[in-house]
């Protein structure tokens, strides 16, 4: 894990959270799934990019050990949304979201890097482009 991505994320995250103290709307940083999903952050530029890797849990796999799709999807989501916040300083929602498979996230993988790249922005839509790469755990 970085402890200076990790530390400078979680400082982009604080501006939020004041500002949704200022209007009343308190936000949770970080959210509870962080710790539920073992999200640890490796890289991170303000507005730009966001990597994490998360552990192969057996609790989130189908009958064959297979990771199922809708958690590796939820493992991308964990990771773009804190990065989209920080793009428009403003918490922002998932409004689509299209992904294509190319092989499963098996327990032999151990982990899963997820990495989150700003591709394209309007004044109200983001565009990213996410890659999730198993891994060996180290």
């Amino acid at each position: 894990m970085s402890q200076p991505a990790t530390d400078e994320l979680m400082s982009a995250m604080q501006i939020l959270v004041d500002k949704a103290q200022q209007a009343n709307q308190p936000l949770l940083m970080p959210p509870p799934f962080v710790d539920s999903l073992g999200m640890e952050v490796t890289a991170f530029e303000k507005g730009k990019l966001l990597s994490a890797v998360f552990p192969f849990e057996q609790r989130y796999a189908n009958p064959l050990g297979l990771y199922l799709g809708g958690m590796t999807c939820a493992l991308m989501d964990a990771v773009m949304g804190p990065l989209s916040y920080t793009v428009f300083d403003l918490p922002a929602v998932t409004t689509e979201f299209t992904t294509t498979y190319l092989r499963p996230f098996t327990q032999k993988d151990e982990k899963i890097l997820v990495e989150a790249k700003v591709i394209g922005t309007t004044k109200i839509r983001l565009s990213l482009m996410l890659k999730p790469k198993p891994c060996q755990a180290n």
